[in-house]
């Protein structure tokens, strides 16, 4: 009978900590989001699109998977199905992108129109995107 009454302690115990702790970590979860929207909120006047298209002319490195700055507009252009800022045009302008292609891209392939039924996103003409045909772009 004791040991019955110190199991349903022990196990009320557990239960209660681990919403004490579930709860914390929500907490923590919502306050890292609402930082966010305050900064946001707060620096929105920087965060326009003169600012992007200058950010990715300048450090735009194009297929370069080690460079987190290219990874992450890579990862973007492809999610959304869209090419820099304003378009392709951004990419005549991006010096390290122009530097490393040797001139012989005009676009990433980030921004080359993928299978639409493919699922490890096939593109539909590497050839045709990379020269800049706009049937092939985003």
């Amino acid at each position: 009978m004791e040991g019955d009454c110190l199991s349903c302690m022990k196990y009320l115990m557990f239960v209660f900590n681990f919403f004490i702790f579930f709860f914390l970590f929500i907490l923590i979860i919502f306050l890292a989001e609402l930082s966010a929207a305050i900064l946001a909120f707060i620096f929105r006047e920087n965060l326009t699109r003169e600012f992007f298209t200058k950010e990715l002319t300048k450090h735009y490195q194009g297929n370069n998977d080690t460079d987190v700055f290219s990874a992450t507009w890579n990862s973007v252009m492809i999610t959304f199905g869209c090419c820099g800022v304003n378009g392709p045009e951004d990419f005549k302008f991006a010096s390290v992108f122009r530097l490393l292609t040797l001139d012989s891209e005009e676009v990433p392939e980030a921004c080359c129109r993928r299978e639409p039924q493919s699922r490890d996103g096939v593109l539909l003409s590497r050839e045709e995107c990379l020269l800049g045909r706009s049937l092939f772009l985003n």
